[in-house]
């Protein structure tokens, strides 16, 4: 069992954290409002060169240039609407200021944006700005997300196959599904194609109008692929990712028909694909990865 820390050493712990975590200045110094300018003195030593603040500045720096750098990477299509330095300040900075990073995995830095974005950031281009976040996120969620065991079909007799329609089973916790008004992943891979810079002097790829729905997950070589899926696939692969039956999905497909005799038609080859992916797995959202 370990003993509880000195308390001097929390202390310092303490502070030291509450310096580096400052909101980021535009010359990357600490704030002149900064307690810690003062402060700094009865924690560090100066050197030959710098004063005691300046040495914390150092350590308040490279927090700050690492998690931008991180979150520059984990939300690559944001950052390319806005450019780095407007990202930085509009998006990055705000952000982290409310929600330093609390994993020791910085693949997961960001967790919250979307719903930070929503809530805080009020230029008229917020939903597109969500959208991107939204999918940056998925991207990530799908790379490093566990994997369950998958159903695997062909060791299914015809009648366990049969009773999977009433049975309860899961989508892999690295899939995430949308729909959206535009085709807003097609436009992100165009986004992508290009160095962030790029996006300075050019214009933006178009954003083709159509409902759209599509499915993000992780194939079976580790990549990150997304996938346009239709209509009806949508709504079964939602209702089954609230934890309803394939029985329960079809029965919501009811209130529009055309959808319905879609699924009814297709369904045998659409589970076969879902299966054949590794979409499907009996193990509920408490099971361990």
């Amino acid at each position: 069992m370990f003993n509880t820390a000195p308390e001097n050493l929390l202390r310092i712990q303490k502070w030291f954290a509450a310096a580096i975590t400052e909101p980021l200045t535009i010359d990357h110094c600490l704030p002149m409002a900064s307690s810690a300018l003062e402060e700094a003195k009865n924690y560090i030593r100066p050197s030959k060169t710098l004063l005691s603040h300046e040495r914390i500045e150092l350590y308040y720096r490279q927090y700050w240039w690492r998690l931008l750098d991180v979150l520059q990477e984990n939300f690559p299509t944001v950052v390319r609407l806005f450019g780095k330095e407007d990202f930085n300040q509009k998006i990055a900075i705000p952000y982290l200021s409310k929600h330093p990073s609390t994993h020791w995995a910085l693949c997961r830095l960001g967790d919250t944006i979307t719903a930070w974005i929503k809530r805080n950031y009020k230029e008229n281009d917020r939903e597109i700005i969500r959208i991107a976040a939204e999918m940056d996120w998925s991207a990530q969620i799908a790379f490093w997300s566990g994997k369950r065991a998958p159903i695997d079909p062909t060791s299914l007799s015809a009648t366990e196959i049969q009773e999977l329609l009433q049975k309860k089973i899961y989508l892999q916790p690295y899939i995430s599904l949308f729909a959206y008004p535009c085709d807003f992943f097609s436009f992100r891979d165009a986004f992508l194609k290009e160095e962030i810079s790029y996006w300075n002097s050019h214009p933006f790829p178009e954003l083709i109008e159509k409902k759209s729905f599509f499915v993000v997950f992780r194939n079976f070589t580790n990549q990150v692929i997304w996938q346009e899926i239709s209509e009806s696939e949508h709504l079964i692969l939602s209702q089954i990712a609230k934890g309803k039956t394939l029985s329960i999905a079809l029965n919501a497909l009811k209130r529009k028909a055309e959808l319905l005799e879609e699924a009814m038609t297709l369904l045998p080859l659409w589970f076969q694909s879902w299966t054949s992916l590794g979409w499907f797995t009996l193990c509920g959202a408490d099971a361990p990865d």
